[in-house]
């Protein structure tokens, strides 16, 4: 008789599989919705990322999305284990455990098409609203500050001329043009800033076994192209005005 018949052995597989699936740890991340990256807890770059992760580290990840400052205090509430996007202006370097990066945000300037402008002259300049801009890109002298509710509404102020530039992150400052269907808009390929992405965790045991297992599986991704490769579809708009454009790469 075939070893399937045996009503024993079949119990035992079956014990032992529920075992594993109850076994199998549980992890949960704080994330907010960016256009492209996080469009739901299923869909976005990003949320590919921490899929491709929880496959290879074989743990089952849970994303919960909030608001941008709901997601740090749930975090800083340790209501999750940790969150994505995390960059360095959010916390002191000791508050925190974190991976390697696996993103950069670079920031640039929007202006209307024929009408390029400069940071160094006094214009009115769109920012967002919670956006995580580096000092020396909001304190600069010349420039007033407008603040808009989105990338988007940015954007239709631009537009309308109602300021005369918006600072954006590339890949997401072209996807709300390419969503409002702007034909109006250029971008400096100047990059203005760049700030380290990664994902944070709690300063605990469980944090840093957590930041040095997705920091493998980065660098390994990164290693084989599968990072890069994850994000090249939202680059191809951006290379055509940076050739070697690669939001992966410092």
């Amino acid at each position: 008789l075939s070893r399937y018949n045996d009503p024993m052995k079949i119990i035992l597989c079956f014990l032992i599989s529920v075992f594993s699936f109850a076994s199998k740890k549980k992890v949960t991340l704080g994330t907010f919705l960016i256009p492209r990256y996080v469009k739901s807890s299923t869909e976005g770059e990003f949320i590919k990322l921490v899929t491709e992760i929880s496959e290879e580290l074989n743990i089952d990840i849970e994303i919960v999305i909030l608001p941008p400052k709901r997601t740090v205090m749930a975090f800083e509430n340790k209501k999750v284990d940790g969150y994505f996007p995390a960059l360095d202006v959010f916390h002191e370097e000791d508050e925190i455990y974190k991976s390697t990066p696996y993103y950069y945000k670079k920031d640039f300037l929007f202006y209307r098409e024929n009408e390029e402008i400069s940071l160094k002259e006094k214009n009115l300049i769109c920012f967002t609203h919670g956006y995580p801009y580096k000092e020396d890109i909001i304190n600069q002298k010349n420039i007033t500050q407008v603040f808009a509710s989105s990338d988007e509404a940015c954007l239709e102020m631009l537009s309308r001329k109602r300021v005369a530039g918006f600072i954006c992150e590339g890949l997401t400052g072209i996807s709300a043009i390419e969503k409002l269907n702007q034909n109006d808009i250029n971008m400096s390929p100047t990059i203005l800033s760049s700030q380290d992405v990664y994902f944070a965790f709690s300063r605990d045991d469980k944090g840093r076994k957590l930041s040095e297992e997705f920091t493998k599986v980065i660098n390994t991704m990164r290693a084989n192209g599968r990072l890069k490769s994850l994000f090249a579809p939202a680059s191809t708009k951006l290379r055509e005005l940076i050739s070697d454009f690669d939001p992966t790469a410092k």
